[in-house]
């Protein structure tokens, strides 16, 4: 492994780069200021860095480790003599994936080189993830929280700062709790002791009687859902709040078009809506519907919609002699599967699961010779 030693002092410097050699890795330069790290990891391209807190001038380590991290997408562990508070501290404000105290001992690098990289790909897989996601819960009416197993929001959408009032860069990282003020009402203790929850019903639905209380000391009330998400990379909870404000709030207009909007003629065309405008998808458009929990991701030739309704009732919405469900997170158009093998099928290029206890009805559509 290329590795970067950013460390003033040439005595420390060189015992690391012979411990770093007798381990099996490559020193790709010794820095010993700010303006040299960057330089040398511009030239060298390390996949690690050691860094000491402390560094001669004004830029100190924290400061390389978050140019490290941002510009370079580099871990950093953090080198140092000192075991006072205030070093300490300064090492947690940033982000960083190892923290050794001098003398060096081989054992002691080795294996937090070892962490280091392993906590380096987690977070490089949920940050992918995240940005997958991110692009659908952005497009969601609701404001959607993404919490990890120690009661940490991972991601919000732009909504979820439009309820609590804290801004979606202030959110990330954060303990639910210290965004989510609740109000003790039913439903919500479930919230409340996410930190030691070990395990939560799938899709728990939370009372329509409860409010939270913003940044700004407001109370809001709210209905929401909390349900068990699981994917590589992540793992924890998926919180999703929708404000329930009065009839005469400008939330209004959105009541009233979910209650009378028209779908049109089925056969031919309906209307999605996202925010306050109703959009016509044509029939003949629809590649496939994908379950997104309470909400469908709608694949069309021209534009991919997001819509507040649950796979069962847009099954019930769509002409059945246009659309076939094939999986519990699928339905597709039918006129335009190219082929099917048993476990999946091809819309557009795209490989649809087969659900077992869809297979059969699925085959029941199509003349076979």
């Amino acid at each position: 492994m290329k590795i970067l030693i950013v460390e003033d002092e040439p005595m420390s410097a060189a015992t690391l780069s012979k411990v770093l050699h007798k381990l099996g890795h490559e020193v790709v330069g010794h820095a010993a200021s700010y303006d040299q790290a960057i330089k040398l990891a511009e030239e060298g391209n390390p996949e690690l860095a050691f860094s000491d807190i402390n560094l001669e001038g004004e830029k100190d380590g924290i400061e390389v480790a978050n140019v490290m991290s941002l510009r370079f997408d580099i871990p950093v562990i953090f080198v140092t003599a000192r075991t006072d508070a205030d070093t300490i501290n300064k090492a947690q404000s940033t982000e960083q994936y190892g923290y050794i105290v001098k003398p060096y001992r081989p054992d002691n690098i080795k294996a937090s080189i070892t962490l280091a990289i392993a906590n380096h790909e987690k977070n490089k897989i949920l940050s992918d993830n995240l940005t997958r996601y991110s692009a659908v819960i952005d497009a969601l009416e609701d404001a959607v929280f993404i919490i990890n197993k120690a009661g940490e929001i991972q991601f919000c959408n732009p909504n979820a700062e439009d309820i609590t009032g804290w801004p979606v860069d202030e959110n990330q990282g954060t303990p639910v709790n210290d965004v989510l003020e609740i109000e003790d009402g039913p439903g919500w203790d479930i919230i409340q002791s996410l930190p030691e929850a070990e395990s939560i019903k799938l899709d728990e639905t939370l009372s329509d009687n409860i409010f939270i209380i913003n940044k700004s000391g407001n109370k809001v009330r709210v209905t929401g859902k909390l349900s068990v998400f699981e994917d590589k990379g992540i793992d924890g909870y998926v919180l999703t709040l929708r404000p329930d404000l009065e009839d005469d709030t400008p939330s209004r207009f959105n009541k009233i078009i979910k209650k009378e909007e028209s779908f049109g003629d089925t056969d031919k065309y309906f209307f999605v809506r996202e925010k306050n405008t109703l959009y016509r998808v044509l029939i003949e458009d629809i590649y496939w519907f994908e379950s997104l929990g309470n909400y469908v991701k709608i694949c069309t030739s021209k534009k991919t919609y997001v819509s507040h309704i649950t796979m069962k009732e847009m099954m019930e919405i769509m002409p059945s002699s246009k659309f076939v469900r094939t999986h519990r997170s699928y339905i597709v158009n039918k006129d335009l599967i190219s082929s099917i093998d048993y476990q999946e099928l091809t819309v557009n290029d795209k490989k649809i699961p087969i659900g077992k206890t869809f297979r059969e009805e699925l085959i029941k559509n199509f003349v076979i010779i």
